[in-house]
Parts: C-alpha cells; sequence; structure tokens
C-alpha cells in the first residue's frame, strides 16, 4: 500500500445557502474547483433543507472536479426553529421529518449524516426525553451524532454521552462525529476520547482552540493524529473552521497541517 493510499481523506465545510462563520460559503460553482485545487478530496454540505441543492446538478459537479461528498450537516435546520430535542412535540416530529429528507441524500451519495445542532441548544432547552424519542424514531437511518460544546447546546456534550445515547436506543447504524474545538472544551483529554470511542468514530472535525485552522492555537494535534491511527480511522477529517483571514488562506493551511500530520 502507498504512502497516498494510507493518507486520510481531507475534506471542508461549504455552505452556499447562507453566511456562517465556520463554513466555506460559496456557491459550489465555485467552492468545488477552490477545494479541488487545493488538494481537498471531499466537501461537507451544510444546507438548511434538502430542496436547497438538485441532486443531478450536484452530482455533475462532484464528477467534473473529481471530489466526493464527505458529508450533509443539518445544522442549518435550526434556524427554521427545528430541533430533536425540542419540548414541542410537534417541532420535534418536524425535525425527525427534515432529518429523514436528508437521510435520502445521504443515502444517494453514500455520505455521512450530521446530527449536531439538530439535537438542541441552549435557549429554549432541550429535553433528553424527547431527543431519545426522536433517535428511536430515526432508528434506521445511518446517522453520525456529533457532541457539541456546552455554550452551543445543552445536551449530549461529549462523547461518552452519545455512546450511551447509540447504546440505550440500540443505534446499531450509528456512528459518531468528533470535534476538536468541541473536544477541546468539553472532553479531559480528547486523544483519550478518540481512543474509547474507537470503531464507533465515523467523522472527524478539525478545527483549533479557537475555532481557526489547525495550528493558530494550542491544541496539541500531534497526539490527535496518533489517536486516529491507533484506532485505525480512515475517514474523512474535514475542516469546519472560521473563515480567517480569509478561506483560501484558511483552507490552505488545513490541508497543509493535516497533509504533514498524516
Amino acid at each position: 500500500m502507498t504512502a497516498s493510499e494510507c493518507a486520510l481523506k481531507v475534506s471542508a465545510s461549504v455552505c452556499p445557502v447562507a453566511e456562517v462563520p465556520f463554513s466555506f460559503c460559496q456557491k459550489l460553482d465555485v467552492a468545488l474547483p477552490t477545494l479541488k485545487a487545493l488538494g481537498y478530496d471531499g466537501v461537507e454540505l451544510l444546507l438548511k433543507r434538502p430542496e436547497d441543492i438538485v441532486p443531478e446538478e450536484l452530482e455533475r459537479l462532484l464528477n467534473r472536479h473529481e471530489i466526493e461528498l464527505s458529508a450533509i450537516g443539518t445544522g442549518l435546520a435550526t434556524t427554521d426553529g427545528l430541533y430533536l430535542g425540542s419540548h414541542e412535540e410537534r417541532t420535534r416530529q418536524k425535525a425527525v421529518g427534515r432529518v429523514l429528507d436528508f437521510s435520502k441524500m445521504a443515502e444517494h451519495f453514500d455520505c455521512s449524516l450530521i446530527v449536531g445542532s439538530i439535537k438542541g441548544g441552549v435557549v429554549p432547552l432541550p429535553s433528553l426525553e424527547s431527543l431519545t424519542k426522536s433517535m428511536d424514531e430515526l432508528r434506521e437511518v445511518r446517522l453520525t451524532i456529533e457532541p457539541l460544546n456546552r455554550y452551543e447546546s445543552a445536551i449530549v456534550n461529549k462523547a461518552s454521552q452519545a455512546l450511551e445515547l447509540i447504546k440505550k436506543k440500540n443505534l446499531d447504524k450509528s456512528l459518531i462525529l468528533l470535534d476538536t474545538f468541541h473536544m477541546n472544551i468539553e472532553e479531559i483529554s480528547i486523544a483519550d476520547t478518540i481512543l474509547n470511542v474507537g470503531k464507533k468514530l465515523g467523522y472527524f472535525h478539525i478545527a483549533d482552540s479557537n475555532r481557526r485552522a489547525p495550528g493558530d492555537g494550542h491544541i496539541q494535534f500531534s497526539e490527535v493524529f496518533r489517536a486516529l491511527k491507533t484506532v485505525h480511522y480512515d475517514g474523512y477529517v474535514s475542516a469546519e473552521i472560521v473563515q480567517e483571514p480569509n478561506s483560501e488562506n484558511a483552507l490552505r493551511k488545513t490541508i497543509e497541517f493535516v497533509r504533514a500530520m498524516d
């Protein structure tokens, strides 16, 4: 096996439908050739609704630029007030429906479907009981559950809580997304968390302690990549980073950093 075959695949979060601080916010006909030119293998799409993208057009662009769809993020659904952990049953059901709609696209492109912010925010306070009910209804969907830090969500902040949710509801098809920015706030050790999640690790977000490109903060990434190798993680490392000083520079720094570590 060659060095290139052993290398981790690298992607970046792109949001073509809104301005968010931690994604490359450009239309796909601009974002995809930019990522390809920088050496990225994949693109992670942050969408509000599945109909934000025409699947046939997306497939055409992916094929044209020889880049994969690594994941679909569902977090923008929260701008419609949708949360899987909502106390309001009608809202909770709508959130489940939105995830199910997204799952059809994820299944078509054989990519991860991220369930992070849509679990619940901080205000209004989400319900673990409601989230558990939602996850039960989504049992047959291949989800990638992301623990978020306490300042962004009041529910499932740590990897151990995500593992417990998967175990409690027998979510055999679901995996876990670990994010270095969130782990830096919530976990005692990022490396130990990766080791504890082990084979349940399905996707990986990379950002430094200040959510800038890796190398711009104080996370010890040598330990992080050592742990990824120990658990034989061969999925995507995806940049969900603040776009400073600008997107192209931040994304270039990220992929150069990851390639140097890999």
